[in-house]
């Protein structure tokens, strides 16, 4: 099963290599759907909310800044009905953060990590630029767990009626198990020329301190009826809490000696 992660995630992290081409590709979906939902956003009005949504949601956080401008007056196109101007204006606030700011730092941040140390300013640079790697590379994996989860909350509605507290627990950690997998394996290989395992060991841990507080909350927010039902509850919380972290522990560990093997070879 760690064999099949590390695959799929050696697949995913190439584009650590290429992130140029990530980035224009994001750029273009990005543009692509925000001119779009801009325009049915013109044309059908504030009587569908969707469009404005979405433009809020994809120029998340950087257009909460449109709430703080003076735009409350409606603007009329040609043809038209009048529309506010706040959606479009946050549409703009996240063109700006999604297309221009966060490739430039993304590619400063790379460009740091892959500097030699030449001085104390390189060194404190590149130090810097690899915490950031790291905690990057955890924040999207903990948020890709919850975007895989949702899809999954209608089964998973109904899973709670016929499984253990046990297995449902396991079930509730599948999604951040796939993530700390991947994530596990592309730090590997963003760090192996400067030794991996210690920002293995941080990411673990990383995952460890998120999965021991959300047990902590679920431990002391739920009381289950029964001494059998809570001693269930608590192995099933304390499983949910370690599994990512096994999982990326162990699919990291492979993909450092996948990668030293042909060295060793």
């Amino acid at each position: 099963m760690a064999d099949t992660f590390v695959v799929i995630a050696v697949i995913v992290s190439r584009s650590v290599d290429a992130t140029s081409f990530a980035f224009r590709v994001a750029r273009i979906a990005w543009i692509v759907v925000a001119v779009t939902m801009a325009i049915l956003f013109i044309v059908e009005g504030e009587g569908v909310a969707l469009p404005a949504t979405v433009l809020a949601l994809m120029s998340y956080p950087a257009g909460l800044l449109a709430n703080t401008l003076p735009i409350e007056f409606p603007v009329r196109f040609e043809r038209f009905s009048a529309v506010p101007l706040w959606p479009l204006f946050t549409a703009g606030f996240g063109f700006a953060q999604w297309v221009l700011f966060v490739p430039w730092v993304s590619a400063k941040i790379m460009e740091w990590h892959r500097s030699g140390i030449r001085t104390r300013a390189h060194t404190i640079r590149k130090m810097a630029a690899d915490i950031l790697i790291l905690l990057v590379t955890w924040f999207f994996s903990e948020v890709l767990a919850i975007l895989i989860s949702i899809p999954l909350n209608p089964l998973t509605h109904r899973l709670v009626r016929y499984v253990g507290a046990v297995a449902f627990h396991l079930w509730l950690a599948i999604p951040l198990t796939v993530t700390a997998a991947l994530a596990g394996a592309i730090v590997v290989r963003v760090f192996h020329t400067e030794g991996a395992t210690r920002w293995l060991v941080a990411l673990v841990s990383l995952f460890l301190c998120a999965g021991a507080l959300q047990a902590a909350i679920l431990l002391t927010g739920r009381i289950p009826s029964g001494a059998s039902a809570r001693r269930a509850d608590h192995v099933g919380s304390i499983v949910q809490a370690l599994t990512p972290a096994l999982m990326c522990s162990l699919v990291g560990v492979s993909e450092s000696r996948r990668r030293k093997a042909p060295r060793a070879a």
